[in-house]
Protein backbone atom coordinates (compact mmCIF):
# COMPACT_ATOMS: atom_id res chain seq x y z
CA UNK A 1 0.00 0.00 0.00
CA UNK A 2 1.65 3.31 -1.09
CA UNK A 3 0.64 6.53 0.53
CA UNK A 4 0.22 9.74 -1.53
CA UNK A 5 0.47 12.92 0.01
CA UNK A 6 -2.35 15.37 -0.33
CA UNK A 7 -1.48 18.70 -0.19
CA UNK A 8 -4.30 21.41 -1.29
CA UNK A 9 -4.62 25.42 -1.77
CA UNK A 10 -6.00 26.13 1.07
CA UNK A 11 -9.33 24.51 1.72
CA UNK A 12 -10.30 20.93 0.89
CA UNK A 13 -13.17 21.17 -1.85
CA UNK A 14 -15.80 18.78 -1.76
CA UNK A 15 -15.11 17.04 -4.65
CA UNK A 16 -11.54 16.50 -2.80
CA UNK A 17 -13.14 14.57 0.19
CA UNK A 18 -14.83 11.88 -1.92
CA UNK A 19 -11.06 11.60 -3.65
CA UNK A 20 -9.51 11.17 -0.35
CA UNK A 21 -12.35 8.68 0.87
CA UNK A 22 -12.16 6.38 -2.07
CA UNK A 23 -8.47 6.39 -3.66
CA UNK A 24 -6.89 4.28 -6.30
CA UNK A 25 -6.37 0.63 -5.41
CA UNK A 26 -3.34 -0.37 -3.64
CA UNK A 27 -2.64 3.59 -2.11
CA UNK A 28 -4.11 5.59 0.16
CA UNK A 29 -3.98 9.51 0.87
CA UNK A 30 -2.52 11.03 3.80
CA UNK A 31 -2.37 14.85 5.36
CA UNK A 32 0.49 15.87 8.12
CA UNK A 33 -0.30 18.98 10.33
CA UNK A 34 2.73 20.69 10.37
CA UNK A 35 3.05 23.60 12.47
CA UNK A 36 2.50 26.26 9.29
CA UNK A 37 -0.88 24.11 9.09
CA UNK A 38 -1.59 24.84 12.73
CA UNK A 39 -1.30 28.44 12.39
CA UNK A 40 -3.75 28.52 9.30
CA UNK A 41 -5.96 26.74 10.98
CA UNK A 42 -7.87 29.58 12.59
CA UNK A 43 -8.39 31.31 9.32
CA UNK A 44 -9.03 28.27 7.27
CA UNK A 45 -12.12 27.34 9.11
CA UNK A 46 -13.47 30.45 9.34
CA UNK A 47 -15.38 32.26 6.27
CA UNK A 48 -15.07 35.46 7.67
CA UNK A 49 -11.58 35.57 7.79
CA UNK A 50 -10.33 33.01 5.37
CA UNK A 51 -12.31 34.74 2.21
CA UNK A 52 -11.77 38.20 3.63
CA UNK A 53 -7.87 38.01 4.05
CA UNK A 54 -7.53 36.35 0.67
CA UNK A 55 -9.52 38.68 -0.64
CA UNK A 56 -6.88 41.59 0.54
CA UNK A 57 -3.94 39.43 0.19
CA UNK A 58 -4.57 38.37 -3.64
CA UNK A 59 -3.97 42.07 -4.70
CA UNK A 60 -1.06 42.43 -3.36
CA UNK A 61 0.63 39.14 -4.69
CA UNK A 62 -0.13 35.94 -5.98
CA UNK A 63 -0.85 33.91 -2.96
CA UNK A 64 -0.51 30.42 -4.54
CA UNK A 65 2.79 31.42 -6.01
CA UNK A 66 4.12 32.77 -2.74
CA UNK A 67 2.48 29.62 -1.03
CA UNK A 68 4.79 27.05 -2.95
CA UNK A 69 7.85 28.89 -2.34
CA UNK A 70 7.44 29.47 1.73
CA UNK A 71 6.13 25.71 1.51
CA UNK A 72 9.75 24.68 0.02
CA UNK A 73 11.23 25.00 3.33
CA UNK A 74 8.14 25.32 6.12
CA UNK A 75 6.74 22.28 5.00
CA UNK A 76 7.72 18.67 4.84
CA UNK A 77 5.68 15.34 4.07
CA UNK A 78 6.31 12.93 5.94
CA UNK A 79 9.26 10.32 4.89
CA UNK A 80 7.28 7.14 3.53
CA UNK A 81 5.04 8.76 1.30
CA UNK A 82 5.77 8.23 -2.42
CA UNK A 83 4.88 11.57 -3.86
CA UNK A 84 2.68 14.36 -3.46
CA UNK A 85 -0.89 15.76 -5.25
CA UNK A 86 -1.02 19.29 -5.56
CA UNK A 87 -4.34 20.65 -5.50
CA UNK A 88 -3.89 23.95 -6.91
CA UNK A 89 -0.47 25.06 -6.89
CA UNK A 90 3.18 24.18 -7.63
CA UNK A 91 5.35 22.17 -5.56
CA UNK A 92 8.61 23.97 -4.92
CA UNK A 93 10.15 20.45 -3.01
CA UNK A 94 12.41 18.50 -4.53
CA UNK A 95 9.91 15.49 -4.43
CA UNK A 96 7.50 13.72 -7.49
CA UNK A 97 4.26 15.57 -7.41
CA UNK A 98 1.25 15.33 -9.66
CA UNK A 99 -0.78 18.73 -10.31
CA UNK A 100 -4.66 18.81 -10.08
CA UNK A 101 -6.02 22.86 -11.18
CA UNK A 102 -9.52 23.81 -13.18
CA UNK A 103 -7.99 26.47 -14.50
CA UNK A 104 -4.06 27.59 -15.35
CA UNK A 105 -3.98 30.51 -13.92
CA UNK A 106 -5.32 29.29 -10.79
CA UNK A 107 -1.62 28.86 -9.92
CA UNK A 108 -1.54 32.49 -9.04
CA UNK A 109 -4.53 33.01 -7.68
CA UNK A 110 -6.92 33.81 -10.75
CA UNK A 111 -4.80 37.02 -11.48
CA UNK A 112 -4.42 37.03 -15.18
CA UNK A 113 -1.66 39.78 -14.90
CA UNK A 114 -0.08 37.96 -12.32
CA UNK A 115 -0.50 34.81 -14.63
CA UNK A 116 1.49 36.08 -17.48
CA UNK A 117 3.84 38.03 -15.63
CA UNK A 118 4.96 34.64 -14.17
CA UNK A 119 3.94 32.15 -17.18
CA UNK A 120 7.68 31.17 -17.88
CA UNK A 121 8.31 30.32 -13.95
CA UNK A 122 5.06 28.25 -14.12
CA UNK A 123 6.28 26.61 -17.18
CA UNK A 124 9.53 26.00 -15.65
CA UNK A 125 7.74 24.08 -13.09
CA UNK A 126 5.80 21.77 -15.16
CA UNK A 127 8.16 20.57 -17.29
CA UNK A 128 10.25 19.63 -14.64
CA UNK A 129 11.43 16.73 -13.59
CA UNK A 130 9.45 16.39 -10.45
CA UNK A 131 6.16 17.37 -11.71
CA UNK A 132 5.04 13.88 -13.28
CA UNK A 133 1.84 14.67 -14.11
CA UNK A 134 -1.07 17.16 -14.80
CA UNK A 135 -4.41 16.56 -14.34
CA UNK A 136 -6.98 18.75 -15.89
CA UNK A 137 -10.77 18.03 -15.06
CA UNK A 138 -11.83 18.37 -18.72
CA UNK A 139 -10.87 18.04 -22.47
CA UNK A 140 -11.78 21.82 -22.54
CA UNK A 141 -9.51 22.29 -19.11
CA UNK A 142 -6.38 20.48 -21.08
CA UNK A 143 -7.10 23.01 -24.35
CA UNK A 144 -7.30 25.75 -21.84
CA UNK A 145 -3.94 25.18 -20.79
CA UNK A 146 -2.25 24.36 -24.67
CA UNK A 147 -3.86 28.05 -25.29
CA UNK A 148 -1.90 29.42 -22.92
CA UNK A 149 1.29 27.84 -22.50
CA UNK A 150 3.99 26.52 -23.87
CA UNK A 151 3.76 23.20 -23.54
CA UNK A 152 6.04 21.81 -25.50
CA UNK A 153 8.12 20.15 -22.23
CA UNK A 154 5.02 19.05 -20.80
CA UNK A 155 2.32 18.18 -23.19
CA UNK A 156 3.04 14.12 -23.15
CA UNK A 157 2.44 14.87 -18.92
CA UNK A 158 -1.34 16.53 -19.45
CA UNK A 159 -4.42 13.94 -18.50
CA UNK A 160 -7.67 14.34 -18.20
CA UNK A 161 -9.60 12.43 -15.35
CA UNK A 162 -13.02 13.84 -14.56
CA UNK A 163 -14.95 13.89 -11.60
CA UNK A 164 -16.53 11.25 -10.13
CA UNK A 165 -18.51 10.67 -6.77
CA UNK A 166 -19.71 7.38 -5.53
CA UNK A 167 -22.55 6.00 -6.98
CA UNK A 168 -25.82 6.06 -5.09
CA UNK A 169 -27.88 3.23 -3.56
CA UNK A 170 -31.32 4.47 -4.07
CA UNK A 171 -34.65 3.78 -6.33
CA UNK A 172 -35.39 7.09 -7.90
CA UNK A 173 -38.95 7.88 -6.82
CA UNK A 174 -41.19 8.91 -9.61
CA UNK A 175 -44.66 10.99 -9.13
CA UNK A 176 -47.30 12.66 -11.42
CA UNK A 177 -47.41 15.66 -8.35
CA UNK A 178 -45.65 19.40 -8.84
CA UNK A 179 -42.48 19.83 -10.39
CA UNK A 180 -39.76 20.50 -8.33
CA UNK A 181 -36.69 21.90 -9.35
CA UNK A 182 -33.90 22.37 -7.27
CA UNK A 183 -30.87 25.01 -7.15
CA UNK A 184 -27.90 24.72 -5.18
CA UNK A 185 -25.07 27.48 -4.32
CA UNK A 186 -21.63 26.34 -3.14
CA UNK A 187 -20.88 25.17 0.03
CA UNK A 188 -17.19 25.81 -0.37
CA UNK A 189 -17.44 29.63 -1.27
CA UNK A 190 -19.74 31.79 -0.20
CA UNK A 191 -21.51 34.80 -2.34
CA UNK A 192 -21.77 32.43 -5.31
CA UNK A 193 -25.20 33.28 -6.19
CA UNK A 194 -24.72 35.87 -9.14
CA UNK A 195 -22.24 33.40 -10.85
CA UNK A 196 -23.91 30.12 -10.63
CA UNK A 197 -26.79 32.19 -12.33
CA UNK A 198 -29.52 32.02 -9.77
CA UNK A 199 -30.98 35.75 -10.22
CA UNK A 200 -31.42 34.00 -13.58
CA UNK A 201 -33.01 31.41 -12.45
CA UNK A 202 -35.56 33.85 -9.96
CA UNK A 203 -36.68 35.50 -13.07
CA UNK A 204 -37.35 32.49 -14.72
CA UNK A 205 -39.49 31.04 -12.07
CA UNK A 206 -41.72 34.15 -12.20
CA UNK A 207 -43.02 33.25 -15.94
CA UNK A 208 -42.99 29.19 -15.09
CA UNK A 209 -45.37 30.01 -12.19
CA UNK A 210 -47.87 31.49 -14.40
CA UNK A 211 -48.14 28.85 -16.77
CA UNK A 212 -47.42 26.08 -13.87
CA UNK A 213 -49.25 27.11 -10.82
CA UNK A 214 -48.04 24.14 -8.56
CA UNK A 215 -43.72 24.31 -9.64
CA UNK A 216 -41.68 24.41 -6.98
CA UNK A 217 -38.36 25.95 -6.30
CA UNK A 218 -35.96 25.00 -3.60
CA UNK A 219 -33.01 27.12 -3.44
CA UNK A 220 -29.96 25.85 -1.13
CA UNK A 221 -28.12 29.50 -1.26
CA UNK A 222 -26.44 32.17 0.93
CA UNK A 223 -28.02 35.29 -1.11
CA UNK A 224 -28.61 38.88 -0.49
CA UNK A 225 -31.08 41.23 1.19
CA UNK A 226 -32.67 41.76 -1.93
CA UNK A 227 -32.66 38.72 -3.30
CA UNK A 228 -34.19 37.23 0.06
CA UNK A 229 -36.88 39.96 -0.17
CA UNK A 230 -37.81 39.23 -3.46
CA UNK A 231 -38.14 35.05 -2.83
CA UNK A 232 -39.96 35.48 -0.13
CA UNK A 233 -42.52 37.57 -2.00
CA UNK A 234 -42.79 34.66 -5.08
CA UNK A 235 -45.27 31.80 -4.29
CA UNK A 236 -43.41 28.26 -4.78
CA UNK A 237 -40.14 29.13 -3.51
CA UNK A 238 -38.35 27.52 -0.27
CA UNK A 239 -34.92 29.70 0.09
CA UNK A 240 -32.64 27.97 2.30
CA UNK A 241 -29.26 29.84 3.27
CA UNK A 242 -27.39 27.81 5.56
CA UNK A 243 -25.10 25.27 4.27
CA UNK A 244 -27.53 21.72 5.05
CA UNK A 245 -26.50 18.42 7.38
CA UNK A 246 -25.08 15.99 4.70
CA UNK A 247 -28.53 13.82 5.36
CA UNK A 248 -30.62 16.73 4.54
CA UNK A 249 -28.94 17.95 1.24
CA UNK A 250 -29.02 14.22 -0.22
CA UNK A 251 -32.98 14.48 1.09
CA UNK A 252 -33.24 17.69 -0.82
CA UNK A 253 -31.48 16.20 -4.47
CA UNK A 254 -33.47 12.79 -3.90
CA UNK A 255 -37.01 14.59 -3.42
CA UNK A 256 -36.45 17.01 -6.89
CA UNK A 257 -37.13 16.36 -10.05
CA UNK A 258 -35.02 19.11 -12.26
CA UNK A 259 -31.56 20.54 -11.06
CA UNK A 260 -31.05 23.91 -12.51
CA UNK A 261 -28.12 26.11 -12.56
CA UNK A 262 -27.56 28.33 -15.31
CA UNK A 263 -24.55 29.93 -14.46
CA UNK A 264 -21.34 31.87 -15.88
CA UNK A 265 -18.73 28.81 -15.58
CA UNK A 266 -18.85 25.25 -14.79
CA UNK A 267 -19.14 23.41 -11.14
CA UNK A 268 -18.59 19.68 -9.58
CA UNK A 269 -22.65 19.95 -8.55
CA UNK A 270 -23.08 18.53 -11.95
CA UNK A 271 -21.89 15.14 -11.34
CA UNK A 272 -23.34 14.87 -7.86
CA UNK A 273 -27.32 15.70 -9.23
CA UNK A 274 -26.56 12.99 -11.73
CA UNK A 275 -25.19 10.32 -8.85
CA UNK A 276 -29.36 11.17 -7.84
CA UNK A 277 -31.02 10.81 -11.33
CA UNK A 278 -31.82 14.21 -11.88
CA UNK A 279 -31.77 15.91 -15.45
CA UNK A 280 -29.56 19.25 -15.45
CA UNK A 281 -30.05 22.98 -17.41
CA UNK A 282 -27.39 24.93 -17.17
CA UNK A 283 -25.57 27.21 -19.30
CA UNK A 284 -23.45 26.03 -23.00
CA UNK A 285 -20.13 27.66 -21.72
CA UNK A 286 -16.79 26.65 -20.58
CA UNK A 287 -16.49 22.37 -20.36
CA UNK A 288 -20.64 22.25 -19.42
CA UNK A 289 -21.17 20.58 -22.95
CA UNK A 290 -19.10 18.19 -21.76
CA UNK A 291 -20.87 16.91 -18.62
CA UNK A 292 -24.01 17.61 -19.39
CA UNK A 293 -24.21 16.56 -23.07
CA UNK A 294 -27.64 18.65 -24.26
CA UNK A 295 -30.46 16.20 -24.85
CA UNK A 296 -28.80 13.50 -23.28
CA UNK A 297 -28.24 14.27 -19.86
CA UNK A 298 -29.53 17.63 -19.53
CA UNK A 299 -30.53 20.56 -21.81
CA UNK A 300 -28.04 23.68 -22.01
CA UNK A 301 -29.19 27.22 -22.77
CA UNK A 302 -27.63 29.55 -24.43
CA UNK A 303 -24.70 31.97 -22.86
CA UNK A 304 -25.55 35.72 -22.14
CA UNK A 305 -24.20 37.90 -24.55
CA UNK A 306 -23.38 40.60 -22.06
CA UNK A 307 -20.75 38.41 -20.03
CA UNK A 308 -16.85 38.99 -21.63
CA UNK A 309 -16.50 35.05 -20.62
CA UNK A 310 -12.47 34.69 -22.09
CA UNK A 311 -10.03 37.45 -22.39
CA UNK A 312 -7.82 35.33 -24.14
CA UNK A 313 -7.43 31.91 -25.81
CA UNK A 314 -9.86 30.08 -23.65
CA UNK A 315 -9.18 32.55 -20.21
CA UNK A 316 -11.43 33.68 -18.28
CA UNK A 317 -11.28 36.93 -15.96
CA UNK A 318 -13.59 36.58 -13.12
CA UNK A 319 -12.28 39.52 -11.33
CA UNK A 320 -12.92 42.09 -14.21
CA UNK A 321 -15.34 44.45 -13.09
CA UNK A 322 -17.12 44.00 -16.28
CA UNK A 323 -17.45 40.65 -15.69
CA UNK A 324 -18.61 41.16 -12.27
CA UNK A 325 -21.41 43.75 -13.38
CA UNK A 326 -22.58 41.57 -15.99
CA UNK A 327 -23.29 38.83 -14.08
CA UNK A 328 -25.36 40.45 -11.32
CA UNK A 329 -28.32 41.02 -13.72
CA UNK A 330 -29.98 38.24 -15.33
CA UNK A 331 -29.92 38.96 -19.47
CA UNK A 332 -33.55 38.82 -20.38
CA UNK A 333 -32.38 36.88 -23.79
CA UNK A 334 -30.95 33.48 -20.77
CA UNK A 335 -34.55 34.08 -18.95
CA UNK A 336 -36.28 33.85 -21.83
CA UNK A 337 -34.09 30.46 -22.68
CA UNK A 338 -33.77 28.66 -19.43
CA UNK A 339 -37.96 28.64 -19.25
CA UNK A 340 -38.52 27.40 -22.81
CA UNK A 341 -35.73 24.91 -21.85
CA UNK A 342 -37.74 24.05 -18.11
CA UNK A 343 -41.07 23.77 -20.25
CA UNK A 344 -39.94 21.15 -22.38
CA UNK A 345 -38.54 19.46 -18.65
CA UNK A 346 -41.66 20.07 -16.98
CA UNK A 347 -44.03 18.86 -19.84
CA UNK A 348 -42.50 15.89 -20.18
CA UNK A 349 -42.32 13.34 -17.82
CA UNK A 350 -40.43 10.74 -19.80
CA UNK A 351 -37.71 13.02 -21.13
CA UNK A 352 -36.80 13.96 -17.57
CA UNK A 353 -36.56 10.45 -16.50
CA UNK A 354 -34.35 9.43 -19.53
CA UNK A 355 -32.02 12.74 -19.18
CA UNK A 356 -31.84 11.22 -15.61
CA UNK A 357 -31.37 7.69 -16.09
CA UNK A 358 -28.06 8.29 -18.80
CA UNK A 359 -26.68 11.27 -16.07
CA UNK A 360 -26.92 7.95 -13.54
CA UNK A 361 -25.30 5.82 -15.65
CA UNK A 362 -22.53 7.98 -16.25
CA UNK A 363 -21.89 8.50 -12.48
CA UNK A 364 -22.21 4.68 -11.72
CA UNK A 365 -20.66 3.02 -15.27
CA UNK A 366 -19.13 5.71 -16.84
CA UNK A 367 -16.95 8.84 -17.39
CA UNK A 368 -18.14 10.22 -13.96
CA UNK A 369 -17.74 6.61 -11.85
CA UNK A 370 -15.50 6.49 -9.12
CA UNK A 371 -13.96 3.06 -10.76
CA UNK A 372 -13.42 5.01 -14.09
CA UNK A 373 -11.45 7.73 -12.35
CA UNK A 374 -9.30 5.84 -10.43
CA UNK A 375 -8.24 3.14 -13.11
CA UNK A 376 -6.91 6.87 -14.68
CA UNK A 377 -5.78 7.66 -11.48
CA UNK A 378 -3.38 4.49 -10.79
CA UNK A 379 -2.01 4.29 -13.90
CA UNK A 380 -0.70 8.08 -12.84
CA UNK A 381 0.27 7.30 -9.65
CA UNK A 382 1.92 3.87 -10.47
CA UNK A 383 4.08 5.64 -13.49
CA UNK A 384 4.84 8.78 -11.01
CA UNK A 385 6.03 6.21 -8.57
CA UNK A 386 7.95 3.79 -10.50
CA UNK A 387 5.88 1.26 -10.00
CA UNK A 388 2.71 -0.39 -9.77
CA UNK A 389 1.23 -0.35 -6.13
CA UNK A 390 0.00 -3.32 -4.43
CA UNK A 391 -2.97 -3.43 -1.82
Amino acid sequence: MKKIYFEPVGRVHTIHRNLLAHPPHGYRFVTDVTRWDALLAPILRSNLLYFHIHALVRRLFPIHLIKSRLERRMRRPPPDVAMTYSWGHLVSRREPWVLEMEWIHQLTDYRIKDFFRYKQLIEEALASLPCKKIICWSEFNRRHIEANLDTKGFADRLAVVHWAVPAKKFAKQFDDGPVKLLFVGSANVPGEFDEKGGGTLVEAFKLLRQRYPDLHLTIRSDVSEEIRRACHQIPGIRLLEKILPPEELEREFMSADVFVLPGHTYYTAFVEAMSYELPIATTNIHANSEFVEDGVRGLLIRPSKRVQYYVRDLLPDFDAPTYSRAIQHPDPAMVQDLTEKLSTLIDNQDLRRSLGRAGRWEVEYGKFSVERRNEKLKRIFDEATGSPARA
